[in-house]
């Protein structure tokens, strides 16, 4: 008999091999980024395959499990035959008759039974949903296992099966907590980087795998930076967001050399002409270097008039990755007590409830809470780019 000697996708660092084969039946892993959690357990899922178990592998949506289908494919192919790969359901079936398919849960349906599922990223699923009615009874007759792994989200359903595992009533439950500082293979300095220039909330959810409980809270820190407008500023940046149906446009000036707001204007209810004679009104007051207003939409044909008239103004287009940059540069700028901010209560009030969603790509999702406004916020930021990067415009 011919033995074929296989490739693994990876070889387990010394923390990983804690989790590779955890003793428990159901395992719930919170871990920070770049740890390994899902290398880990792709390893002890090809294990379970190739032992002749069902499998199944569960992402927040199909879409999702395309990186890691990707690599269960180059693993699987060494050996199974392609009738015994499907590639569109992303399922395998192995010579020992094991089986994997990958599911996305935000399109789930009931199927056979189980013996184990991984799923993965569990903290941005509906997970009370999915496991207690969909996934737990198809473990009945096996009497088969759960891994749940993913970095923090809150204090959800994630969280609540960490307790459990935590819980020594639950004899059948275990948890893990990892840090990406436990992953040997990261040096510790480029850890300490990120930490350096991100904002304690992100590093402490994303890093540390802390289970936050400010409800997705994107600024902290607001009562220490409330200071007066200063009264001799000289060099001023506005940041102007344009407001469509019911927002409001507002105009924040920060003075650069400070950081500190000197002033803000807030309307809505008038037609674009005034509004960008109100704009001007506010730049003959304060003379500002630089104007940086959001071009989306309607604010580009704002900005060209505004251009035609010799006002310094640029556009800046909001991406989601360009908004989550001028947001987490806000929220450090804050926390480190590097700006200033007014003391005005519809002000403090947006950035008080201004929120964060961590999306199952990884990246981040910044909206005002469904009702309110987020105007202020944005026109913030924009000023404190600009004023961030006043070395080049006050060449």
């Amino acid at each position: 008999m011919t033995t074929i000697p296989l490739t693994l996708p990876i070889e387990p660092h010394a923390n990983q091999l804690a989790i590779v084969n955890p003793p428990a039946r159901f395992n719930v892993i919170a871990a920070g980024r770049r740890f390994g959690k899902t290398e880990a357990q792709k390893l002890r899922a090809i294990y379970m395959v190739m032992q002749g178990l069902t499998v199944w592998w569960v992402n927040p949506t199909f879409d999702n499990t395309t990186e890691t289908w990707q690599e269960f494919l180059v693993f699987f192919e060494q050996f199974v035959h392609r009738d015994n790969i499907n590639k569109s359901r992303r399922e395998i079936i192995t010579p020992s008759g094991g089986k994997l398919r990958m599911i996305g849960a935000n399109n789930f349906k009931r199927g056979a039974g189980i013996q184990h599922t991984f799923i993965d990223e569990s903290a941005f699923c509906a997970l009370e949903d999915l496991w207690d009615y969909q996934l737990r009874p198809m473990l009945l007759e096996s009497k088969g296992g759960a891994t749940f792994l993913s970095s923090t989200n809150g204090r959800n359903h994630f969280w609540k099966l960490y307790q459990r595992g935590l819980d020594p009533e639950y004899d059948n439950w275990a948890s893990w907590h990892f840090t990406s500082y436990d992953n040997p293979l990261i040096d510790h300095a480029e850890i300490e980087d990120i930490k350096r220039n991100t904002p304690e909330r992100v590093f402490r959810q994303e890093y540390m795998a802390e289970f936050l409980d400010d409800g997705g809270a994107v600024f902290r820190n607001l009562q220490a930076c409330i200071n007066p407008p200063p009264v001799d500023a000289k060099h001023i940046v506005f940041g102007v967001d344009w407001g469509r149906a019911n927002d409001f446009t507002v105009i924040v000036a920060i003075d650069a050399n400070t950081g500190h707001m000197v002033a803000m204007d807030r309307f809505n209810q008038i037609d674009w002409t005034m509004q960008r004679d109100r704009l001007i009104t506010m730049y003959e007051k304060y003379k500002p270097r630089m104007i940086l207003a959001e071009s989306n939409s309607i604010g580009s044909p704002n900005i060209e008039e505004l251009q035609k008239r010799g006002i310094p103004v640029r556009g800046f287009t909001t991406t989601q990755q360009s908004k989550a940059e001028i947001i987490n540069s806000l929220a450090l700028n804050l926390e480190q007590e590097t700006i200033g901010i007014l003391n005005d209560p519809i002000l403090l009030g947006e950035l008080q409830a201004y929120t964060i969603e961590t999306l199952p790509s990884g990246n981040y999702r910044y909206n005002a809470p469904p009702g309110l406004h987020d105007d202020i916020v944005i026109a913030l930021a924009l000023a404190n780019k600009a004023r961030v990067k006043r070395s080049r415009y006050f060449l």
